[in-house]
């Protein structure tokens, strides 16, 4: 998608801007030629500060309130016309529900309560902050159901809760303050460059025989891949169509466990396998290979979402198709199993 002369003068904050999704983001935001800004908790960012030398960086804990790092919060905010809010946790996997509130629901209420303040000394500017929400806040499984924006939301698990109340946090604040703005992307599982790992260890279960489907291999899982974040995030920062909406963002494909393990396998260049397992013996399986209670929520996961209004307001088209996406990442696995036993 081209950008327009308008938007390549925007200036952008990103939070969290070192992380995975960050890191991309921000490659593509300078390519764009726009005026980005970093925010990172991390005092010793040496070595990312000079893969990205355009950008300017704020050091700031958006979980921290004590006024010292408030004032350099508004600094950062100050002057931005979009904000990336991509701070926070990804996983719930061993954290408390009040860890996990501080790290997904406390930073954004001090990020929005700086941006507040730093616009109160800028008559007439708006800040529009993007949130990178997630699927999870449906929860896991709704099998039979086509979900959308207006879907009703059921989160089960901590992580889920506290994204859910971090958007009820953002919808609060930009109902009292004229000068803020949302777009809330519910994202679903990502995969690409810089998130592997966790189907890494799939192809290790595939390659050892290990790998058993979870009754008939036939739940639905939702995905999308790295680029296509990063292209929906664009989007929708550059259409006023999306101010103040929430948008489901996902390959916008319906994809079943058996078909995506017969991708997989074939890419290998394997039998895809045939064993089956319950509920039970499957989680037990899966442990034994390392797999986390996040990845294992996912694994069981039945549930299709829809991504027609993203399509339509921002005019969002997933540019990954799944073919493309395992082929690649097929080929990275391979890569880094040369390397481990080189």
């Amino acid at each position: 998608m081209e950008s327009d002369p308008a938007a390549r003068r925007k200036v952008v904050l990103v939070t969290g801007g070192f992380g995975r999704m960050g890191t991309a983001l921000i490659n593509r935001l300078l390519g764009l030629g726009w005026n980005v800004r970093v925010l990172d908790r991390r005092e010793s960012v040496a070595r990312e500060l000079q893969s990205l030398p355009e950008a300017d960086h704020f050091h700031c804990d958006l979980s921290s309130s004590s006024p010292a790092n408030h004032d350099a919060l508004v600094s950062a905010c100050r002057g931005a016309d979009i904000i990336y809010h991509l701070a926070g946790t990804s996983y719930g996997h061993g954290s408390s529900y009040k860890r996990m509130l501080s790290l997904n629901l406390l930073p954004t209420q001090n990020l929005l309560s700086a941006c507040s303040e730093a616009n109160s000394g800028q008559s007439g500017h708006v800040t529009r902050v993007v949130f990178a929400g997630s699927t999870s806040v449906y929860g896991h499984g709704r099998p039979g159901e086509v979900l959308d924006e207006r879907s009703a939301t059921r989160p089960k698990s901590i992580y889920a809760k506290s994204k859910l109340l971090a958007e009820e946090a953002i919808k609060a604040a930009v109902e009292k303050d004229p000068s803020l703005k949302y777009t809330i992307l519910r994202i679903t599982a990502i995969y690409g460059k810089g998130y592997d790992e966790s189907f890494f260890k799939i192809f290790r279960m595939l390659r050892s025989g290990k790998f058993r489907y979870l009754g008939d291999g036939k739940n639905h899982l939702t995905l999308v891949n790295i680029e296509d974040v990063v292209n929906g995030m664009v989007a929708v920062a550059e259409s006023s169509r999306c101010e103040n909406k929430t948008y489901n963002l996902t390959d916008g494909e319906s994809h079943t466990v058996r078909g995506l393990i017969e991708a997989v396998s074939a890419e290998m260049g394997m039998e895809p396998p045939t064993k089956h397992a319950g509920r039970i013996i499957g989680k037990l399986l899966a442990r034994f290979s390392g797999a986390t209670s996040d990845e294992l929520d996912f694994l069981f996961s039945d549930r299709v979402v829809s991504t027609d209004l993203i399509r339509r307001d921002a005019g969002f088209i997933p540019s990954v198709p799944i073919t493309k996406g395992i082929h690649d990442l097929a080929a990275r696995f391979a890569d880094s199993e040369a390397q481990d036993k080189g």
